[in-house]
């Protein structure tokens, strides 16, 4: 009997050593998929953390690495754009309130809303992160986002003081901040300051077509005129930024106008007229009066009546060659109407008494009372 006991308490010996080594080398090869896991993170091998990380938490018994394993498969999941991200980094905020990745987890959140467009959200997320707690590249990120997050929501003075930062302290955003530095110059009319920001970054691709946009109208602005045309002409065909190119078409076309240019004056403010569907009472004035100077007086018409409706010296102008252009196609009637609404004005007494006198005429000729009845005419 003593030899039968003697195999079986080497067996259980035996087996209780297998446990140990079994349950051993599974604590073993977990931890391994921790530092794997957490080594492709750092790579950004960003599939593979995941992977690695998610079977480490299914088996993990260490609960203090859980909140750097979370933080990890959250980080990961917003660089892999998965459907979830946004889920992962609120729950990391709520499940681990005082984990040292806090701020990022933030930073990666407000950069969510960020990119899609929900600048008050970002704003919120973005301002209440530490940012001396990131790595250099996320803290010139950050800045940026606040920067662009400010700007969209009006607030333009704290979106202007941090893009002046960034455009001395980031190699990164340098030609952006530059480009909305410039910006901002042109929207306070100082133009030399604008002009400057504008000239450093017009080669660079990302910025060369909005950079030249913004020279030619300071140009415009300036009124020198041929210049403005040499440098908008030299890029118009190009543009790709409809609402621009509708700009600059009346800027040339205008220009071309003080020139004395009728025909490059039409051919742009033609354009204009053409793809904006307000466009500025005097834009349609020169329109009109060079269609008139051409002596297309149909075109003239349909322009010089969108130049009127405000007391101005235009306006009242514009009446008087409504009333010309119309009594050179014979119609007396919106002639003499137009001609009376001119000399209704007083801003230019020449005008008025040229507009007064056409008027009269039209009223003889026409045995018009002004109260709807025909008189005699002596």
């Amino acid at each position: 009997m003593k030899k039968p006991l003697f195999v079986f308490i080497l067996f259980l010996s035996s087996w209780h050593c297998f446990a140990q080594h079994s349950q051993t080398t599974n604590v073993f090869g977990n931890e391994a998929l921790f530092y794997s896991g957490k080594e492709l993170f750092t790579t950004g091998n960003y599939i593979g953390c995941i992977v690695q990380l998610s079977n480490y938490k299914a088996n993990t018994i260490h609960p203090e690495q859980i909140a750097e394993t979370d933080y990890m498969l959250a980080a990961a999941s917003y660089e892999t754009h998965a459907v979830g991200s946004k889920k992962q980094l609120e729950n990391f905020l709520i499940q681990h309130p005082f984990s040292r990745n806090i701020d990022r987890v933030k930073f990666l959140l407000g950069s969510l809303s960020f990119f899609n467009n929900h600048f008050g959200a970002s704003l919120a997320l973005l301002k209440s992160v530490n940012q001396q707690s990131l790595f250099s590249n996320d803290q010139q990120d950050c800045q940026y986002r606040l920067a662009y997050a400010y700007l969209s929501v009006d607030s333009l003075a704290k979106s202007q003081n941090i893009f002046r930062e960034l455009m001395h302290n980031s190699l990164k955003y340098e030609h952006a901040a530059t480009y909305y530095s410039a910006w901002f110059d042109y929207k306070a009319n100082q133009y030399d300051k604008s002009t400057a920001g504008f000239e450093s970054i017009k080669n660079v691709p990302e910025y060369s077509e909005n950079a030249r946009f913004y020279l030619t109208q300071m140009l415009f602005i300036k009124q020198k005129y041929e210049t403005t045309i040499q440098s908008g002409g030299s890029y118009y065909d190009k543009m790709t930024n409809k609402t621009h190119k509708t700009e600059l078409a009346r800027i040339l076309g205008e220009s071309f106008y003080h020139l004395d240019n009728m025909p490059k004056a039409i051919q742009y403010l033609s354009d204009y007229a053409e793809n904006e569907t307000a466009p500025l009472a005097s834009s349609m004035y020169q329109l009109g009066t060079a269609w008139y100077g051409k002596g297309d007086y149909t075109k003239a018409i349909q322009c010089l009546k969108q130049a009127t409706g405000n007391v101005s010296e235009m306006n009242q102008n514009a009446y008087f060659y409504l009333g010309c252009a119309s009594l050179k196609i014979d119609d007396k009637k919106s002639a003499r109407l137009a001609f009376e609404s001119a000399s209704l004005s007083s801003i230019n007494l020449k005008t008025k008494e040229l507009a007064l006198y056409n008027y009269a005429m039209l009223i003889h000729e026409t045995a018009y009372t002004g109260f709807n009845e025909s008189i005699a005419v002596f």
